[in-house]
């Protein structure tokens, strides 16, 4: 009788030390899980309380034998609350409206998702609305919003104003990169144009910054469909005009897809994947220096683009996405991870471990193009942690909050404890560990 205590408690143990909260045995638990998807949208979300990552549609990559591609299907995952944390299968949208979409939530009830591909991949100008707490779907046809229509696109961006207010910029129909800016009103329900000529690009990141009222804007292609570089411009949303920053340090390159916010408490520009040349990093712009941090947490996700993110200061998401850079193609997965800002000594957590690794077993997942794998490397692939660029700079922003610990610039174990990794905390729990090993051994 004293085995099984004594297992659970090593278990629940050894999940800590390696910094992952559920593992793929404990997602065996999860009623369903979606098959493997990349530009899916959606964001974070409350529902009665309880905090959930949405995903709408996306692509599975596999749609020879039919039944995958750019699907309708919509998934939730719950972060907060009592039980198992799992995926749940959503109501089916009537058509593939989260396909390279966006997802804005407005009055706290309604999601709003404009353009996207359908399921041929190509454009379209459709207006969604998603009703959160009654898992309905409703199109907004011409007729019922007042103002011009914004044309076809598809990788675009918008960021959230207000309440009741969202801003689109870019994106792309067919070879045509877009340069003009939308608002939508959904008090006056009704679109309009907000210039014309702000800046061509599409798979860009984009962040609201209520202090200055701009927004911040990095990476994505240009009208010649190749990379922007290290260019982060910030839009005046009083003027509508855009400049080009000058910053200094290591700075993001050539990211596309990617994950950008901006965090309040920092005064700084988040971005996060979206490149094969990267390290996995956090980059941080603090707005104040005009500069760069380059931060290299434990435990960092497998590189991806094309994923659906979400920041509730201190903590960041992520969670499926392209695993780009093996073998140049594309590896849908459907993971979820978090990285705390108040304990960044735990590095990153994973939320959740795929229990299959082509989806659920009964349906497509990543057939074809990689020969039937979605996972070919550690989902963990960077375990260590190593100094950040420039050295000391993630002091910069997260002492407020805690005590960053010094780690070498070689690549170390990774630790997540409830103490710094070199503490005696963290060896007094690794001395737990051997000594909890040594009385299931003697149990038996």
């Amino acid at each position: 009788m004293a085995l099984c205590p004594c297992l659970l408690a090593v278990t629940s143990l050894a999940i800590l030390v390696r910094g992952q909260i559920q593992s793929r045995q404990d997602a065996l638990l999860c009623a369903a899980e979606p098959w493997g998807r990349y530009s899916a949208s959606g964001g974070l979300y409350t529902v009665n309380g309880v905090q959930y990552m949405y995903s709408f549609g996306g692509d599975t990559v596999s749609d020879e034998d039919g039944r995958g591609g750019v699907v309708n299907t919509n998934w939730r995952f719950r972060l907060t609350g009592n039980g198992t944390k799992c995926w749940e299968r959503l109501a089916d949208s009537p058509a593939a409206v989260g396909y390279r979409s966006t997802a804005t939530i407005l009055n706290g009830t309604h999601v709003y998702l404009f353009g996207g591909g359908d399921a041929r991949r190509a454009a379209t100008g459709q207006l969604w609305r998603y009703a959160l707490l009654e898992n309905t779907w409703k199109e907004l046809l011409p007729s019922e919003v007042a103002g011009s229509w914004p044309t076809a696109r598809y990788k675009h961006a918008t960021i959230k104003l207000s309440e009741t207010k969202m801003l689109l910029l870019g994106g792309r129909s067919g070879v045509t990169v877009l340069s003009d800016a939308w608002l939508f009103d959904l008090e006056q329900m009704s679109w309009s144009l907000a210039g014309e000529n702000i800046l061509q690009v599409y798979r860009h990141g984009m962040a609201y910054d209520p202090t200055r009222h701009v927004a911040w804007i990095n990476g994505g292609l240009d009208g010649n469909r190749q990379r922007y570089g290290s260019q982060l411009w910030r839009w005046n949303l009083s003027s509508f005009e855009i400049e080009l920053i000058s910053t200094e340090g290591p700075g993001p390159s050539r990211l596309a897809s990617h994950a950008a916010e901006y965090i309040s408490d920092l005064d700084a520009v988040l971005l996060w994947s979206g490149t094969c040349s990267d390290d996995v990093q956090l980059y941080l712009y603090s707005i104040a220096n005009s500069s760069w941090c380059a931060v290299y947490a434990a435990n960092r996700p497998d590189r991806r683009d094309a994923m659906i993110w979400a920041l509730d200061y201190p903590k960041f998401y992520v969670a499926q996405g392209d695993l780009i850079c093996h073998n140049f193609g594309v590896c849908p997965i459907v993971d979820v991870h978090m990285f705390d800002f108040s304990a960044p000594w735990h590095g990153w957590q994973m939320l959740y471990e795929p229990r299959n690794a082509r989806g659920t077993g009964s349906e497509p997942f990543c057939d074809g193009t990689n020969k039937g794998s979605c996972q070919p490397q550690p989902l963990l692939q960077e375990q260590g942690a190593r100094i950040s660029q420039p050295a000391g700079c993630e002091r910069t922003f997260m002492d407020p909050l805690s005590t960053w610990p010094a780690v070498s610039s070689t690549t170390t174990p990774a630790t997540s404890s409830s103490q710094p990794p070199g503490s005696a905390g963290a060896h007094q729990a690794a001395f737990g560990l051997a000594v909890a090993l040594w009385a299931c051994t003697m149990d038996l």
